[in-house]
């Protein structure tokens, strides 16, 4: 979302964009397009390290929060992580807000997620939706919203908080569409773990969009806003785009659901499209092609190395000075 979202900046009237990254997950290729650009500063830190988001924050305007540290789709966090993944999103979170105030800053939107819902009690969920969690994303997430409330209470600040579906998009790697199109389009079988689930994805150029509305619509501070498709699409449906989109046939395994129940969500999007003005697309899948196209493109670096592009996460802020 990172490097999307410095793209869009530049093309408008911003003065000048901090990309802040711990660059572990990052790959500075994904901002090839804005080497040698004056404009764009890439800062190499960490959201837990409050004296460097304190010097990254110096004269800006607007922040865009993107450090949101979760594990890979579907796989269970690691022993090591845990204490990374809560550092990361609340003590982080913590650090951001703290030295946007001290720094005055105007606004600072966060990038939250659908999973402080945790498992939907009603379909599809609005933002009045009771905060039950039950991934420890979910759960640090859920805290960091709350770690908002409090600095947009006590310090004035003005905090645009938007909840993420699950977004996909091109320079996205090591999650589950972008591993799915890498496996049929190297004639690989796609398993699936459940056939009945549901989840709600979102484009990254809707979600760029809506980061730019929040900054400046003064309904997007108001409180937390749902940006998702609203359609649901069952995971077999997605598998079974991705391997047409590759032209392989028979390649999709779905395997027996191990839960007691499948658990699935879409998100109600009329506040998204009241406050922000934002329509999503009819058809959450139809820029698939695109990130096909990326994954064609053979000059990409996508290895998973140290350095390598801004990716929406981990430990990313995006400070714009005088000028947006």
């Amino acid at each position: 979302m990172g490097s999307h979202l410095i793209d869009r900046l530049m093309d408008g009237s911003v003065a000048e964009v901090v990309a802040f990254d711990n660059l572990t997950h990052g790959r500075l290729s994904n901002l090839a397009s804005q080497m040698g650009n004056d404009n764009v500063r890439v800062v190499d830190g960490d959201v837990r390290d409050g004296g460097a988001i304190d010097a990254a924050l110096r004269g800006a305007d607007i922040v865009f929060h993107l450090a949101g540290l979760a594990p890979p789709d579907g796989s269970p966090v690691a022993v090591g992580s845990v204490d990374e993944i809560f550092t990361s999103n609340v003590v982080g979170t913590f650090n951001v807000l703290k030295h946007a105030a001290l720094n005055r800053v105007a606004r600072v939107v966060v990038a939250s997620s659908c999973e402080v819902y945790g498992a939907p009690i009603t379909l599809p969920v609005e933002e009045n939706h009771p905060l039950l969690p039950t991934s420890l994303y979910g759960c640090t997430m859920a805290a960091a919203e709350a770690v908002c409330r409090g600095f947009a209470r006590t310090e004035k600040l003005e905090i645009a908080i938007l909840r993420l579906a699950q977004v996909y998009g091109p320079r996205d790697l090591d999650r589950r569409i972008p591993n799915w199109i890498q496996a049929a389009r190297a004639g690989e079988t796609i398993s699936v773990p459940d056939g009945k689930h549901v989840i709600d994805l979102v484009w990254v150029g809707d979600v760029v969009e809506a980061l730019l509305r929040a900054s400046t619509s003064a309904a997007g501070a108001r409180a937390p806003i749902n940006i998702a498709s609203g359609t649901g699409t069952r995971l077999i449906d997605v598998a079974r785009r991705i391997v047409r989109q590759a032209g392989r046939q028979g390649l999709v395994d779905v395997l027996p659901n191990q839960e007691s129940e499948s658990l699935s969500f879409v998100a109600d999007v009329q506040r998204m499209r009241i406050s922000l003005d934002l329509e999503p697309l009819l058809d959450p899948l139809i820029k698939l092609p695109d990130v096909f196209e990326w994954f064609a493109e053979p000059s990409k670096d996508r290895s998973l190395g140290p350095i390598g592009a801004i990716r929406g996460s981990p430990s990313f802020v995006t400070a714009l000075v005088p000028g947006y």
